[in-house]
């Protein structure tokens, strides 16, 4: 694969870099014909607006910036043309400005390209992607999922696009190359009330504290998170219910709840709803796993 060479303009920053594509004056685009090209000047190429990084100031992309100053750009970026990105998504050409490209996978190899001062970037034309059809938003839509460290609400957020797109939990899972659960769980995490959402985004609630919380109504939610903060004392177990004299003798009338239901009961205040649909599948198993 052909390297874009390390041609160098000196530092400046990605920010500083977007004000004044902002205010460029380059002509109207028009799809030249012929091969596709494989690189591009940097002030023709705009990160995709539907990305849901805040910004690239942080270490990879500095370290990315630094190995393509001294070694060229290794992998191209996949791009489309500025008219079949806004064929899908007409409201955002203000964000792409006078572009010619946009970004869809490898917007942080544009980030780093800018910091370390390259004039090209190589890329990969993918317009095959437009048309009717909404292969460009799932293209879009599957390219964020795959991201490392996305936070959870955001793959919420995305994958509920993805069903809208398709329909269902299991054809989503198909498409994106996770199991059933995997979509399930986050999707759950829709349910959280507002505080709970904050919390699982600042890093007070971890992934499986937020799916537990999510299966609670909101008043549940709010009453767990404020013990898991340490806001309130969680009130204590109730003791054992004392063993009874003697059994009742039969023909006699039971009292309270079958004991399959209060396991049932007991069984609901331990575990959220993805473990004990796990628990059933177990119990209904030809052979249960030892």
């Amino acid at each position: 694969m052909t390297a874009v060479a390390p041609k160098k303009r000196g530092r400046t920053s990605f920010a500083s870099f977007a004000e004044d594509a902002s205010i460029s004056t380059l002509p109207a685009y028009e799809q030249p014909a012929g091969p596709a090209p494989t690189s591009a000047p940097l002030p023709d190429l705009s990160h995709n607006p539907h990305n849901p990084r805040d910004g690239y100031d942080d270490d990879a992309t500095r370290e990315l910036a630094a190995s393509m100053e001294s070694l060229g750009q290794l992998q191209p970026a996949t791009v489309v043309s500025r008219d079949v990105f806004l064929a899908h998504y007409p409201d955002d050409t203000e964000q792409i400005g006078v572009a010619r490209w946009v970004v869809i996978m490898g917007n942080r190899r544009l980030a780093a390209a800018h910091l370390a001062g390259l004039d090209q970037l190589a890329i990969t034309v993918a317009d095959h992607l437009g048309g009717t059809d909404p292969k460009l938003t799932e293209a879009l839509l599957v390219e964020n999922l795959h991201r490392e460290a996305l936070p959870p609400l955001l793959e919420a957020r995305e994958l509920q696009a993805l069903v809208e797109l398709h329909g269902s939990n299991s054809a989503v899972a198909r498409r994106i190359g996770k199991t059933d659960a995997w979509v399930s769980q986050r999707l759950g995490l829709r349910k959280l009330a507002p505080e709970a959402a904050r919390a699982l985004q600042a890093g007070e609630l971890s992934f499986r504290e937020a799916r537990g919380l999510a299966s609670k109504p909101a008043e549940a939610q709010l009453l767990r998170l404020a013990e898991l903060r340490g806001d309130v004392e969680r009130a204590p177990e109730p003791p054992p219910a004392p063993a009874a004299a003697e059994r009742p003798r039969r023909g006699r009338p039971k009292t309270g709840p079958p004991p399959v239901e209060q396991a049932a009961r007991k069984l609901r205040e331990q575990y959220d709803s993805d473990d004990i649909a796990r628990l059933v599948e177990l119990l209904t198993a030809p052979d249960l796993p030892r």
